[in-house]
């Protein structure tokens, strides 16, 4: 379904960037993804199983670092590592002073971080909504906000370098 797409991802970042672009092991199994709520979370979709069974994190990415879903679950921790305290610290200050961030908008059991950039504001969420198969990406970048209906969406937006594409499915 989007392995291929992932493998493009992989090779156009790679090739805009002289920074590392570390990739973690593959997650052996996966049945569900942590939200911001402590101790929540949301079914596996197709797609994200796709994307977590290729590789676990992958610093450096599109819009910051991709987290795997040990780093996700880490964002509960009261003394997690300087990293994870770092993201935390963003998280927060976005859902008290950007009113239209959807880590505001929505409650911690629907809001999941996908990625973020520990230097910058670049990030982005997986929005979960009811009676959809996958969540809706929403990234924060340069250019503003933009919604997606799905990774697959997203992953093709990065590849075609297309800023509209986000409107193409509302």
């Amino acid at each position: 379904m989007i392995t291929h797409i992932l493998i493009d991802v992989i090779k156009e970042n790679d090739s805009l960037t002289s920074e590392p672009s570390e990739r973690g092991d593959a997650t052996m199994s996966i049945t569900k993804i942590p939200t911001l709520e402590h101790g929540y979370y949301r079914e596996a979709t197709p797609m994200l199983k796709e994307r977590y069974l290729s590789f676990s994190y992958w610093r450096n990415a599109t819009h910051g670092n991709w987290l795997s879903l040990e780093e996700m679950a880490m964002l509960w921790q009261d003394n997690p590592s300087p990293y994870i305290i770092q993201l935390k610290s963003q998280i927060k200050a976005f859902s008290e002073n950007w009113p239209n961030d959807a880590s505001s908008l929505f409650k911690d059991n629907r809001v999941s971080v996908f990625a973020m950039d520990d230097n910058g504001n670049e990030h982005v969420y997986m929005i979960w909504l009811d009676d959809i198969e996958e969540p809706e990406f929403w990234t924060y970048d340069s250019n503003g906000m933009a919604r997606y209906k799905d990774l697959k969406t997203y992953l093709e937006a990065y590849l075609s370098d297309d800023l509209s594409a986000y409107n193409k499915w509302l």
